[in-house]
């Protein structure tokens, strides 16, 4: 349904602009790269208004996203596939955080297990999006400067006794993450 769409999206942009045929495959393919990412986070944001946490998806989307754009992760097969395994992931941490109590310092320990993680397996390349040149040399010290300064700041959040929700958001995204690259390496093995 995505491709169609796209492919629908792209042939109006024809229609009034000159694209040559040439690069008909790479406007559908972003196209659908656009839709992907709109209805992904259009999922988020409509459970997090069910849920009743209205603005902890950003926080959630930022943390997340940051970290899976320089270490890679699980890819679903299709369009489809990712939008359920992604709305479900987001689901199971408000879930998680509707029904426990956990305080700063379990957060804490949670990022930095995640960060053993990152360090471990970062990047994971994607058979759909392989790695040239140095931007694995690249990807990797990036993927653990952000994932260091998560942990500088959870443990610090921690000392001070704060939790606030955005935070704890926050902190799912980074965990969520490093889950996916776990995901990744045993799909990809």
């Amino acid at each position: 349904m995505t491709r169609q769409l796209a492919e629908f999206c792209v042939d109006k942009f024809k229609d009034y602009r000159e694209i040559s045929e040439g690069n008909g495959h790479i406007l559908i393919y972003g196209m659908e790269a656009l839709i992907a990412s709109v209805v992904g986070i259009l999922l988020t944001i409509i459970i997090s208004i069910v849920w009743k946490v209205k603005f902890a998806w950003i926080p959630f989307v930022i943390s997340f996203s940051s970290i899976r754009c320089v270490a890679g992760g699980f890819h679903a097969s299709t369009h489809l596939k990712c939008y359920i395994v992604s709305s479900l992931s987001y689901m199971a941490c408000v879930i998680c955080d509707k029904l426990t109590d956990f305080g700063p310092g379990i957060f804490a320990v949670c990022i930095t297990i995640a960060a053993v993680i990152i360090i471990i397996f970062s990047p994971v390349e994607s058979p759909n999006k392989p790695l040239r040149g140095g931007q694995r040399k690249r990807n990797r010290k990036i993927s653990i400067g952000i994932i260091f300064a998560d942990v500088v700041l959870a443990w610090t959040f921690a000392f001070l006794g704060i939790n606030h929700v955005l935070l704890r958001y926050y902190y799912y995204g980074a965990i969520l993450a490093a889950a996916s690259l776990i995901a990744a390496k045993i799909t990809i093995n």
